[in-house]
């Protein structure tokens, strides 16, 4: 009896499977959320206690049911620090976040600027959206190939 195995017809299934999950992850709302709530989070802290540790818990907390909501609908779940041609990607914008955003609050508690954390909250919000956009964009022309 032959082999009903065809390597051919299985790479080609693989192939076609990795380019729907890369299709189906598209979430246009992803981007431009995550990099508000990131930069909200920064940019709480120049407000008064407690609400500087309010809203940076509301913009984490935020993050995490965007997180939670996309892996529910998506019926996917990829970490940001995954091996793989995303990781770059991760690993600057984790250094731009820190330093931006460690360096507001940094002003903010130890030389009383209280402006400086709501500048780089601002400034976040589009490196945050840019940087997640381009992790996305990077997954899936990943998912795309072999």
């Amino acid at each position: 009896m032959p082999d009903p195995f065809d390597p051919a017809a299985a790479l080609d299934l693989t192939l076609r499977t990795r380019a729907n999950l890369a299709d189906h992850s598209v979430a246009r709302w992803y981007a431009p959320l995550y990099g508000l709530n990131c930069g909200i989070a920064i940019a709480a802290h120049s407000l008064a206690q407690p609400w500087a540790t309010t809203v940076t818990i509301v913009a984490v907390l935020a993050l995490v049911t965007q997180y939670r909501y996309w892996t529910d609908t998506s019926g996917l779940q990829v970490s940001a620090t995954r091996a793989g041609s995303t990781l770059p990607t991760t690993l600057v914008y984790l250094a731009v976040f820190f330093v931006i955003g460690g360096g507001a609050l940094a002003l903010r508690y130890d030389r009383d600027i209280i402006w400086a954390p709501l500048v780089a909250g601002v400034v976040l919000v589009p490196v945050a959206a840019y940087a997640s956009a381009r992790w996305d964009r990077i997954w899936r022309d990943e998912m795309r190939r072999l």
